[in-house]
């Protein structure tokens, strides 16, 4: 029996719907970017808290109003500077490559949660209260400073194995990319469905028994790394030169069952993965105050 991991599959999934797209700084230094007109932020306390896990609620709101339920600093810096961060959805497997450091402990804790309500003239998009506003607010009321930096850390390069490569190129038709228009958050479901006789792209980690399964359809070398880095425990780069897109499909077993994803990878796509060292970009916490 076969039992998918439903966070990897909507995490991996909703990297295809959203075409990948580097974490930007926000373009607020070169335009001025819409500010809420009415904020209200406060210790959640239970407020609206999941009752059944104690999880922060994912939020909701209208155009031009934003409301997040018991969400900590950390989460609402993610969203505002990654997941958000030009006013536009970025691809869950970027974001997850920019690690958020600095900042004191209270910070990523579950005691200290904040609810917010703010409410803005117009209508602006969801995606865009969630990050260049969030961004002004998170700055104004939690007096907010932060930076980028890149470093060089451990990483594995991608690269062709002895043999050439084994993937199969993406065949037009057989199935419909999701345009990243047509859909504004990565929690609007169910997605748009394709035009008759065409099916979606798609992509899932899974398991069956103690295999795990990696597909992905209609990808390059590039994205494929980003979701290589989803299982592994540093980042990918690809260092194959191969461009175009393709379909994946790779099973291999995790812990100490064989085969490892790295004897896997040769054997089945006729690619290898080798220890290097590359740059990660970093957002970190430079000052924050609670409200």
């Amino acid at each position: 029996m076969t039992h998918w991991s439903a966070f990897s599959a909507l995490m991996v999934v909703a990297g295809l719907l959203i075409a990948p797209r580097s974490p930007a700084q926000s373009p607020r230094a070169a335009a001025a970017t819409p500010k809420f007109d009415v904020t209200s932020v406060k210790p959640c306390g239970d407020g609206r808290r999941d009752r059944r896990t104690g999880d922060v609620v994912p939020g909701g709101g209208s155009p031009g109003r934003l409301r997040l339920g018991c969400w900590p600093l950390r989460d609402l810096v993610q969203s505002a500077y990654l997941s958000y961060a030009d006013g536009q959805v970025q691809s869950p497997t970027s974001v997850a490559r920019t690690p958020i450091e600095g900042g004191p402990a209270w910070t990523g804790t579950s005691s200290d949660r904040y609810t917010i309500d703010a409410e803005a003239e117009g209508t602006p998009g969801q995606a865009a209260m969630r990050g260049p506003m969030l961004q002004a607010l998170l700055e104004d009321k939690f007096k907010l400073r932060i930076h980028r930096e890149t470093r060089e850390v451990p990483v594995y390069e991608l690269t062709v194995a002895t043999g050439g490569p084994k993937m199969q190129p993406f065949q037009e038709g057989g199935c419909t990319p999701i345009d990243r228009a047509a859909v504004e958050l990565v929690s609007v479901w169910p997605v748009p469905p394709p035009a008759p006789g065409q099916k979606n792209c798609n992509a899932l980690i899974g398991k069956t028994g103690p295999d795990t399964t990696l597909e992905a359809q209609a990808v390059s070398l590039a994205y494929f790394c980003q979701l290589l880095g989803l299982v592994l425990d540093r980042p990918a780069i690809d260092r194959t030169g191969i461009t175009g897109r393709f379909d994946f499909h790779l099973v291999y077993a995790r812990a100490s069952a064989a085969p490892s994803i790295f004897t896997a990878l040769p054997q089945q796509l006729g690619l290898k993965l080798e220890p290097a060292e590359g740059p990660r970009e970093f957002l970190v916490i430079d000052h924050v105050e609670r409200p």
